[in-house]
């Protein structure tokens, strides 16, 4: 029983005070329901959704620090005033012109742009680069090294409110790399062109200029479809290589080849295959195209192909030949074997009668036995014998 139930049952069931107690204990009832089943759900509720919001708060600041510390580690950043004072380096840069932040402070970018390594000047002309307000500038810078070997830096810089930001990236690893692939590419005995994803050319070695009869670096930075508009003029079809580049172009996955025939700068035939490039997430990050002179392959083809045909014709012209001895050769055994087979019936005509030249019987004597044999060598004989009686 709650304090004003106590109250009013003492104070009895009736009058002003009682009546009072009990709306007094009725309100207190509905406020603390109220509270239980509105006020505190919803202070939950928004407790919740501020204990929510803190911990996405926390992981954006832990993600932002982890993006921070992965960005200091990679790319130099420098802030500068309106004089091109610096006002902060993050560790990067500060690596880069071997200096701390306290020694820096204040002081003009170009007095401070020492590479650590080399000991050449950074910044010495970095007017040359900066862009009024709002607007963008890059730039790259070779540094020879004492020991011969070169670092690549790409510098971005942008003015927003008055503070510029100037940030660096050390691109010597992929330069080098570049450079190596470019000396692959430019000792290819194919004309090679290499696209990135929007289909710009990077890159063209000789080989494919020469292949053209043009000047390869003029492709460089040029759009691949307008390269297409220029070159399909040397196909012999130009329809034919449109209807191939397009195919390629709906469809950037496909890795197709075909021949064409060309007319300029000379009439020849070319291969030429593409393939896409692939990131390390599946991605399709550019495109290479090949183009491979097979003008001497074919002619050979040809040559081959003809030889074959005139191998051919030869052994038809001789089996035809064999084919017409053989029937006369069956011809003449057929003939001889006539030949023969008469030969046989006259041979035993002669032995008949040569059988018939010889004497039956052998005459009886007293005290002699007679006998006598004829074996010619073939059927027939030379030599006769008789038996004569003769007088005393």
């Amino acid at each position: 029983m709650s304090e004003f139930e106590s109250k009013s049952a003492n104070a009895g069931e009736t009058g002003p005070e009682a009546y009072k107690l009990r709306q007094q204990n009725i309100q207190l009832r509905y406020s603390l329901k109220y509270k239980d089943e509105v006020e505190i759900p919803t202070l939950k509720r928004e407790l919740d959704q501020l204990q929510n919001q803190q911990n996405i708060v926390k992981s954006l600041l832990r993600e932002t620090q982890k993006q921070t510390d992965f960005l200091d580690r990679l790319s130099g950043v420098i802030l500068l005033d309106s004089e091109n004072r610096i006002l902060k380096l993050n560790s990067y840069a500060q690596e880069i012109l071997g200096t701390i932040l306290p020694q820096a402070f204040g002081r003009p970018l170009s007095e401070m742009g020492t590479h650590i390594e080399s000991g050449r000047p950074i910044f010495s002309d970095l007017e040359a680069y900066l862009q009024p307000e709002g607007r963008e500038s890059e730039w790259e810078k070779e540094i020879p090294l004492p020991n011969g070997e070169k670092r690549y830096y790409q510098f971005r810089s942008v003015l927003m409110n008055g503070t510029r930001l100037i940030s660096i990236q050390d691109q010597t690893a992929l330069r080098v790399s570049e450079s190596r692939v470019k000396a692959i590419i430019g000792s290819s005995k194919d004309g090679i062109v290499v696209v990135d994803e929007n289909n710009v050319i990077r890159f063209t070695n000789s080989r494919f200029g020469k292949l053209f009869n043009l000047n390869w670096r003029q492709f460089n930075g040029m759009g691949f479809s307008l390269a297409t508009d220029l070159l399909q003029f040397h196909f012999k079809d130009p329809q034919q290589y449109l209807d191939f580049y397009f195919a390629v172009q709906e469809d950037p996955q496909i890795h197709p080849e075909a021949l064409f025939e060309m007319v300029l700068p000379q009439a020849a035939t070319f291969q030429i295959t593409t393939r896409p490039i692939m990131d390390d997430q599946n991605r399709l990050i550019g495109r290479v195209w090949f183009v491979t002179d097979v003008t001497k392959f074919k002619e050979m083809e040809k040559r081959l192909k003809a030889n074959a045909l005139e191998l051919e014709d030869k052994v038809n012209a001789r089996t035809e030949e064999l084919s017409i001895q053989n029937q006369e050769l069956v011809k003449v055994k057929q003939h001889l074997e006539r030949a023969s087979s008469e030969m046989e019936m006259e041979l035993d005509m002669a032995k008949q009668v040569q059988e018939g030249l010889l004497p039956k019987t052998l005459p009886r004597l007293k005290g002699w036995s007679l006998w006598a044999d004829y074996i010619p060598t073939g059927k027939v004989g030379g030599d006769f014998y008789d038996i004569i009686p003769i007088d005393d």
